[in-house]
């Protein structure tokens, strides 16, 4: 028997009425975002998976397709849905493209249920430009991947005003995790380029604000503020909608 067959009979009850909760409308598709992101989604989100491993389920559920047979015959998707994920785009929003496939409609159809369709519910799916500007702050600064709950918390509070960019910035260049980092000047200066002109800059621009640091005619709080108000900033925001 099914570990969870309660859980199994009461999803199968919902999928052949098409209707849960007292919604009508309820398909193939919404059952699986509410296992990944909805009432339903806290074990998913507990296993902490990486945008790969998320995506190679997705094949499994939506298309019927193993790791081996992902990487063997539709490489050229997988980095195409790689490469979106990992600009910070909603995990809602490539499901929702995906499922949009012949192999998940054939699926639903053999099953004697509907497609369906969902409204996003996760801040980075609700809020795309803004959450690909949150997330091009892990690496440029903290020089890691983004993880989809920081990106969904700053992208939901900026958005509901409880947050600023200017608040999410200063925690990125004040938290434990940066401070833990343990980086020299250079390096510090290094990620302030990164992120706030988007690029890398010369060895004698690094010097310059090492230098001014170093004989005390800046502090680091000022060198930052400096990065964070810049005009090159504002653009890159601009870029975004912000």
């Amino acid at each position: 028997p099914n570990k969870d067959q309660k859980g199994v009979d009461y999803w199968t009850d919902c999928l052949k009425k098409n209707e849960q909760g007292g919604q009508k409308g309820f398909g193939g598709v919404k059952m699986v975002q509410m296992f990944i992101v909805g009432a339903s989604g806290k074990e998913y989100a507990d296993k902490k998976k990486s945008n790969s491993d998320f995506l190679l389920d997705m094949y499994a559920v939506l298309m019927g397709r193993d790791r081996d047979t992902v990487m063997v015959k539709d490489k050229k998707g997988y980095d195409y849905w790689m490469e979106r994920l990992d600009s910070g785009e909603g995990r809602e929003i490539i499901l929702k493209s995906m499922a949009n496939c012949d192999e998940f409609k054939n699926i639903c159809k053999d099953a004697g249920i509907q497609v369906g369709d969902f409204d996003y519910y996760m801040p980075a799916s609700k809020y795309p430009q803004l959450a690909k500007f949150v997330a091009r702050f892990y690496p440029s600064c903290m020089g890691r991947d983004f993880d989809e709950e920081g990106v969904n918390f700053w992208t939901g509070a900026i958005k509901d005003g409880t947050q600023s960019v200017d608040s999410m910035s200063n925690f990125f260049f004040t938290c434990k995790e940066w401070n833990d980092l343990g980086l020299d000047l250079n390096n510090k200066v290094i990620r302030l380029y990164n992120t706030f002109f988007g690029r890398t800059p010369l060895l004698g621009e690094r010097s310059w604000w090492v230098a001014e640091i170093n004989n005390g005619k800046r502090t680091w709080t000022n060198v930052y503020l400096h990065f964070a108000n810049s005009s090159e900033f504002k653009q890159i925001k601009g870029k975004y909608g912000l």
